[in-house]
């Protein structure tokens, strides 16, 4: 449990400032379908009716915290699960902000260009940075040019 308290402290605290990393793009999440849903619906929805139904964007995450021994256990996975998450995006940012300032700086942080940037300078990138880098998905396949 005090892991869970930890984790929990930490998606708080994430959720009531504003991380450098927005400028870059995060790495894609493990399950996108949870990583999609709001913090006030999904496996929290029933727990934020509860405890903290009246409140609002970031301080929906504090009263969560406030109550995470009240939660239920669907809820207090999915908070822990986040935090990870969250945690992940904050590493992957630390590690390649070199990379980034040094090979994409003018790449727009809009559609996955930042990523995209590093891959294609896989080469040139710091041990750091491969290491936190996320898995590349699968690539579409390539079609040949037509001949008119």
């Amino acid at each position: 449990m005090k892991k869970t308290n930890i984790v929990l402290t930490i998606a708080a605290a994430w959720l009531t400032t504003v991380s450098a990393s927005a400028q870059v793009n995060p790495p894609a999440p493990i399950n996108p379908p949870a990583h999609q849903q709001r913090i006030s619906g999904g496996p929290c929805k029933a727990d934020v009716e509860q405890f903290c139904k009246d409140l609002k964007g970031p301080e929906i995450g504090k009263c969560l915290v406030a109550h995470q021994a009240e939660l239920s256990q669907p809820c207090q996975k999915w908070q822990v699960e986040l935090a990870k998450r969250r945690q992940t995006r904050v590493n992957f940012s630390d590690a390649c902000k070199g990379d980034l300032d040094r090979l994409c700086k003018d790449v727009p942080a809009v559609k996955g260009g930042k990523i995209k940037c590093l891959r294609e300078h896989q080469d040139g990138l710091s041990d750091a940075c491969k290491t936190a880098m996320p898995k590349s998905r699968k690539p579409a396949p390539q079609t040949a040019p037509q001949k008119p």
